[in-house]
C-alpha cells in the first residue's frame, strides 16, 4: 500500500486571547500568570499598566519562560474595541517598550503590519504564526508572509482556536496556507514545498526547536504517513504536492518522538465514539448555558 512521509511539525497555536497565557516554568512565572489570570480590571486599565508585561519580558530574556510561549497580542485592536479610543501606542511600540520584540517572541496571524513595522519585526527577529483558515473565517486579512520572511522574520503555520477553526486539521491548513498565499503572490513564488517548510523547519525554529522539523540524524522522531490509494489522488505524479493539491484530510499513522500514536487512522488508546459524546454533550450544555444569560 502506497504511503507518503511528511513531518508532523505543525503547531497548533490557541484562540485570540485578550491576553498572553504562555507557557512558564518556574515559581516567578507561574505566579505572574496567576496574577494576570486572576486580574478584574478592563482590558484598558490592563494596558495601561505595563508592569506586568514588563515582568514577563524580563523572564523571556532571562530564559526563565519556555520558548513556546503563545505571544498572541494585538493592543492597537483590542483598545479601540474596549475603549472605543485608540490608544497613543501601536502594536509593536507597546511591545518593545515592555521587552517583547526579541527572536524569543512570535506572534499569531501578523496580518495588519506596514512596510516599516514589518522591516521591525524581521530586524528584531520576531517570528509570526499564519493561520489562514482563522483569517478566512473571519475575514481578518492575509498575512504578509513573503515581505515578513524576507525582512528577517520566521514563518510557521497554525491552525487557531475553535472560535475560528471549526476543523483544526493541520494537513489541510497546508493546504489553505498554500491557496490562500497564491492570491497575495503567484502561484510560482508560493509553491507546495513553501508550504511544508513554513510547517515544518518554520514552526519548530517559532517554537525554538531544534531538535524537531526535519527527517535528519539527531532529530526528533516526528512522522506523519498519508495513505495515496483514495480516488482524489489517482494520476498524481508528485506525492507531496499531491496531498494538498488533492486535498488529504486525514493521516494514516502518527509518530511522536518514536512512539505512533495514530494507527489506521485511530488515535491509539482512545475510544473516539464516547470523545464524539462527551463533547456533544458538552457543547449542548454550553448552547443552554448561554442562551439563559
Amino acid at each position: 500500500m502506497k504511503r507518503v512521509i511528511i513531518l508532523c511539525a505543525i503547531m497548533i497555536t490557541s484562540s485570540i486571547l485578550s491576553s498572553c497565557t504562555p507557557i512558564v516554568q518556574g515559581a516567578a512565572a507561574v505566579s505572574t500568570v496567576a496574577t494576570m489570570s486572576n486580574d478584574r480590571r478592563t482590558m484598558g486599565e490592563i494596558l495601561d499598566d505595563k508592569t506586568l508585561y514588563i515582568d514577563l519580558g524580563n523572564m523571556i530574556a532571562k530564559d526563565q519562560m519556555l520558548e513556546d510561549a503563545h505571544i498572541n497580542f494585538n493592543v492597537y485592536n483590542q483598545a479601540v474595541l474596549i475603549t472605543g479610543e485608540a490608544p497613543d501606542e501601536n502594536t509593536l511600540d507597546y511591545l518593545e517598550s515592555v521587552g517583547w520584540l526579541s527572536n524569543k517572541t512570535w506572534l499569531a496571524h501578523g496580518i495588519h503590519f506596514n512596510k516599516q513595522e514589518i522591516q521591525k519585526l524581521g530586524e528584531s527577529g520576531v517570528g509570526i504564526c499564519h493561520c489562514p483558515s482563522s483569517n478566512m473565517m473571519l475575514a481578518s486579512g492575509i498575512c504578509h508572509s513573503l515581505e515578513l520572511e524576507e525582512s528577517g522574520s520566521t514563518i510557521g503555520l497554525g491552525v487557531d482556536g475553535s472560535a475560528s477553526n471549526d476543523g483544526s486539521n493541520m494537513i489541510a491548513e497546508l493546504r489553505q496556507a498554500m491557496y490562500l498565499q497564491r492570491l497575495r503572490y503567484g502561484a510560482s513564488r508560493v509553491t507546495h514545498q513553501k508550504a511544508y517548510d513554513w510547517a515544518t523547519k518554520g514552526s519548530a525554529a517559532l517554537l525554538g526547536r531544534s531538535d524537531i522539523g526535519e527527517i535528519a540524524i539527531g532529530k526528533q522522531a516526528d512522522l506523519a504517513l498519508f495513505k495515496l490509494d483514495e480516488l482524489r489522488f489517482s494520476g498524481s505524479h508528485d506525492s507531496l504536492a499531491a496531498l494538498l493539491l488533492c486535498g488529504a484530510q486525514k493521516a494514516d499513522r502518527v509518530m511522536i518522538a518514536g512512539k505512533w500514536k495514530v494507527v489506521d487512522g485511530k488515535i491509539d488508546g482512545q475510544d473516539e465514539a464516547e470523545l464524539i459524546s462527551r463533547h456533544s454533550n458538552a457543547a449542548v450544555s454550553y448552547t443552554h448555558l448561554r442562551a439563559h444569560e
